[in-house]
């Protein structure tokens, strides 16, 4: 019922393996030299590589005596492309848990950095109001004080996109 082995090796799917140990397992397999095989190569046909994958099983009789070979040949196209697509999406998954720790962590920061900001602008603030005016460390107070005012501004910008929300800013009237 099945083709002899000259007429096997001789068919266009078999010619167009390019994977020696595909090659191998289908002459091993005809010449039941291999029990069973199960192994993914590319089918080329008119210079288009197509995934398949091959599955053999050598068929003997009762008493080891070898009476041929089956085999199997799919096409795993979409098998493979499903494969890549979870790679991919395995990959930006990664990339989001990173990038979530890497915002959680930039929160933490945000908040130590914004009770240190906190404390340099209240007696920054303390020391613009009990200096002279007339005093040259008025002008230095004042600059410190408007630097951590500065620097709380980016430390609430750096918690709000840690909070993935956007601040609006009014002027007053």
């Amino acid at each position: 019922m099945g083709a002899p082995r000259e007429k096997i090796l001789g068919f266009p799917m078999i010619e167009r393996l390019r994977d020696q140990a595909m090659i191998k397992a289908v002459k091993d397999a005809l010449d039941g030299k291999l029990g069973y095989y199960d192994g993914d190569y590319l089918s080329i046909t008119g210079g288009k590589a197509t995934p398949m994958r091959a599955v053999y099983q050598s068929i003997t009789a009762d008493d080891g005596k070898f009476l041929g070979a089956v085999g199997l040949f799919e096409d795993i196209t979409a098998r493979k492309q499903a494969e890549a697509e979870k790679r991919i999406l395995q990959e930006r998954l990664h990339d989001a848990e990173k990038m979530e720790m890497l915002g959680k962590l930039a929160g933490r920061v945000a908040h130590d950095l914004n009770n240190v900001l906190g404390v340099l602008s209240g007696y920054s603030e303390l020391l613009t109001l009990s200096i002279p005016a007339g005093s040259p460390l008025k002008e230095h107070a004042t600059h410190i004080l408007k630097s951590s005012i500065k620097a709380a501004a980016i430390v609430e910008d750096l918690l709000t996109l840690t909070r993935r929300g956007v601040r609006i800013m009014e002027v007053a009237k």
